[in-house]
């Protein structure tokens, strides 16, 4: 009988499905590609590309959070399982809590201390929170763009002909010298943006900005 091989070194810090890694994005990579072959909107359970075991192994090694609340609101008594979904504002795939009332809670991967921050440092993070509520914008941004050109335009990097709707569209400048541009444009800074910041509606571990302060861009 053959057996799978773990691939791991002492050199790896993270572990996932039998494999260890050097870095967060290296063990998320393998995650993001599991993620994008999973058919969304279904239970996950031992015979998906994601299994049910995958994400309660997340939560027993890397979730670093005793937080009761978040328990809660995502695993009440109506919990039903896990799925991968689709981001409801931007079509990408998402981790989502099934409930049996047919309501689905979106919870960010960077939950997860193997792939990112980790919970608790998300929670007290509060450059995290601003820096995630300008992306927002930035990304309503980019979205927005990729809608109304449709028309192909010449690539700045390579000069290929390429189709809005099909290609990568970036800011200049890049995000963090934009966001100090930003701050000395508007006499702002990380602390007076921190208290419009608010949980989005469609996942209450994503950061946005107030109506107002977002409507201002």
């Amino acid at each position: 009988m053959m057996k799978e091989r773990k691939r791991m070194s002492r050199k790896d810090k993270y572990f996932f499905r039998n494999q260890g890694f050097k870095t967060k994005p290296a063990c998320f990579k393998v995650f993001k590609d599991l993620m994008r072959r999973c058919e969304p909107n279904i239970l996950l359970t031992e015979d998906t590309v994601i299994r049910d075991s995958d994400i309660k192994y997340l939560f027993k090694t890397y979730f670093d959070g005793a937080d009761s609340d978040f328990f809660n609101r995502k695993f009440g008594k109506d919990f039903e399982g896990f799925q991968i979904g689709f981001d409801r504002k931007w079509g990408d795939r998402q981790l989502q809590v099934r409930r049996k009332s047919g309501e689905n809670y979106a919870f960010t991967y960077k939950i997860f201390s193997c792939f990112g921050p980790g919970h608790k440092s998300l929670e007290g993070d509060y450059r995290y929170r601003v820096d995630q509520a300008l992306r927002y914008v930035a990304d309503e941004e980019r979205t927005k763009y990729k809608n109304l050109k449709w028309n192909p335009s010449r690539c700045e990097e390579c000069g290929e002909w390429t189709a809005h709707n099909k290609s990568n569209i970036d800011h200049v400048p890049d995000f963090k010298d934009g966001v100090q541009l930003f701050f000395e444009k508007t006499n702002s800074n990380y602390e007076t943006l921190l208290l419009h910041t608010r949980k989005d509606e469609l996942c209450d571990t994503r950061w946005t900005f107030t109506k107002e302060i977002h409507d201002s861009f």
